[in-house]
């Protein structure tokens, strides 16, 4: 639920904004999330951080309904749903269930997390590591110990065997490097968040940014500073034309190489011709100094409208 702050005609209007907050339950780092399971951060007013109150119902025991009409939210007490945190089964616990259920000892694998979260009322541990090519993500309930979800995914999955250092740039340096890698300036962009995660084994920075009519998306190494991958969507921004002016397969290749200097044509794994809606688009994939590029080419207005840049595994 969100609830939108108002400011009365004789007071001053409210400083708002939406930045990443950290949250911790008992020294338990939470994931906060909508009444739709998106993530979200809190929103920070004159100073003040608020949470989602969908979360803090879950988190509480209680159920949570938002009235539009009478602009109401409603809180009720869950029979016997309320647990004290006390009781939980801890971190640790809930890595070793999911090792033994594996049949892994902490020898074999990488941990990227195990944290305390909330699903359908009930507390829950998020347990995710890696071994050998195997992803393995568990949901293991947190009173009981009971698995209530695993999986492990090798699908295209190739360990980062570089060495990381423990150093971290932090939040807003990860911002910077990230619009200084789009040419953007912070007064130009619409930051959404900047949040620190886990791929492929490695620590990342996850940034996101509107700038614009383009939606920029990053992970930066958090301990670098390097930025790993890059895609931005321009859909909804194109000239709709009347289908019958169109640029050739190599004028979209030279827009494609453009971007990425030094790159020859040769370099251009895959080009294949499509149809979006109707719309010619042109779609394929570059690999140029370590870096897999993917890309969709409007085939009337020559609008890049999707490029994605990924360093390859080390």
């Amino acid at each position: 639920l969100t609830i939108p702050a108002m400011a009365s005609a004789s007071s001053q209007p409210a400083a708002l904004k939406q930045q990443a907050v950290t949250v911790t339950l008992n020294g338990m780092t939470m994931e906060l999330r909508d009444a739709q399971g998106n993530l979200v951060q809190p929103i920070v007013i004159n100073g003040t951080a608020y949470l989602p109150v969908t979360y803090l119902g879950e988190t509480l025991g209680l159920d949570t309904v938002w009235n539009a009409e009478s602009q109401t939210i409603t809180l009720t007490s869950r029979t016997g749903a309320a647990q004290n945190s006390a009781s939980y089964i801890g971190e640790a616990k809930a890595k070793e269930i999911a090792l033994s259920h594996a049949g892994l000892n902490t020898a074999q694998v990488t941990f990227l997390r195990a944290v305390l979260d909330y699903d359908d009322g009930r507390a829950e541990y998020d347990v995710e590591f890696w071994s050998g090519s195997k992803e393995y993500d568990y949901e293991i309930d947190a009173a009981t110990g009971t698995i209530l979800s695993y999986d492990a995914d090798i699908e295209g999955y190739t360990v980062y065997t570089a060495p990381q250092s423990s150093n971290d740039i932090g939040a807003e340096q990860a911002k910077a490097a990230a619009l200084a890698h789009a040419g953007i300036s912070s007064s130009d962009a619409v930051m959404l968040y900047a949040k620190l995660d886990w791929e492929d084994g490695r620590r990342v920075y996850e940034v996101e940014f509107y700038s614009g009519n383009r939606e920029y998306d990053y992970e930066i190494d958090a301990a670098t500073g390097e930025v790993l991958s890059k895609d931005y969507d321009a859909e909804g921004t194109l000239p709709q034309g009347d289908g019958t002016a169109s640029i050739t397969e190599e004028e979209a290749k030279a827009l494609v190489l453009k971007q990425v200097p030094g790159a020859t044509e040769q370099d251009i794994l895959e080009f294949v011709t499509d149809y979006d809606d109707g719309r010619l688009e042109y779609e394929g994939k570059l690999f140029y100094n370590a870096t897999v590029y993917e890309f969709t080419v409007d085939g009337y207005s020559g609008t890049i409208r999707e490029w994605e840049a990924e360093k390859a595994a080390r």
